[in-house]
């Protein structure tokens, strides 16, 4: 049943167009931030006459994968809760709206069902953001190079930020697994929502206005960054970051969906016999 859900949640339309919408915001963001000043710089402009130094340090980051790599996400963080509930979030809103939940629960056990349903939607919205990470990695790899730079015009800050210096191709990879964890949790965050609406598109935009909320209220007025949801997102560029304050409110978020939902499906199969 798992792989099931797996595959509703992958062979979509609303997962292809979270794929596309990705590769296109990475590309966006490349290009306004190393593409035009560096990648494709006029290297013979006559402000670069006689400086090789110069010329050779433009070069060689706008060539470089992992510079190219580094300046991928200055779109896609903003959407990035929205990219990964929108593919298979809202599908108890779905089975409860079509009375295939009232079917189901005479096939399986509640337990057995919230275990699909949770890990389904936790591995879909991981998947949903991990895909199109990997995929567009994979280009750059294959048009840039993959040399590691003495003198880097681009370096990351926060969690694990000495591994880019010394092991670039383990902190890419890295970066990409906590992503496709941050979207688990966001899409199962997502899916908790979903048993408390009564449009689809509110399924959708409440726990993203949520999310967005709590970063406003916590960076904005409380002053915790480490709290705030768009921090962990963009934890490449964020000095705030304290990795227990993240793992804590990660397992927090989990563990509240989890409890929320068994809590609701409890009451709805009592109210519906």
């Amino acid at each position: 049943m798992f792989v099931q859900d797996l595959k509703r949640g992958l062979f979509n339309l609303r997962f292809l167009f979270v794929f596309m919408v990705s590769v296109l915001l990475f590309f966006v963001s490349d290009y306004q931030n190393i593409f035009s000043i560096a990648t494709f710089a006029d290297l013979k402009a006559a402000d670069l006459a006689g400086e090789s130094k110069a010329v050779h340090f433009i070069e060689s980051n706008g060539h470089n994968k992992y510079q190219v790599w580094l300046q991928s996400f200055q779109f896609t963080y903003f959407l990035f809760p929205l990219l990964v509930i929108l593919p298979y979030s809202t599908i108890m809103f779905t089975e409860r709206t079509t009375r295939y939940f009232i079917f189901i629960k005479t096939r399986m056990t509640q337990a057995s069902y919230i275990r699909q349903k949770f890990w389904g939607v936790f591995s879909v919205g991981g998947l949903s953001i991990f895909v199109p990470e990997v995929f567009y990695y994979f280009v750059l790899s294959l048009l840039f190079k993959s040399e590691k730079l003495s003198d880097p015009l681009f370096t990351p800050m926060g969690p694990l930020a000495s591994w880019f210096e010394t092991w670039p191709e383990l902190y890419v990879w890295s970066v990409m697994g906590f992503h496709f964890v941050l979207g688990g949790v966001f899409a199962v965050f997502g899916l908790m929502f979903s048993l408390f609406v009564k449009k689809k598109a509110a399924a959708y935009l409440l726990p993203y206005l949520a999310l967005l909320g709590a970063s406003i209220g916590f960076e904005a007025f409380l002053g915790w960054f480490s709290s705030s949801p768009l921090q962990w997102i963009q934890f490449m560029y964020s000095y705030h970051l304290e990795e227990q304050t993240l793992a804590i409110w990660l397992f927090v978020l989990l563990a509240a969906s989890r409890g929320i939902i068994e809590v609701k499906l409890r009451r709805m199969r009592r109210l519906n016999g």
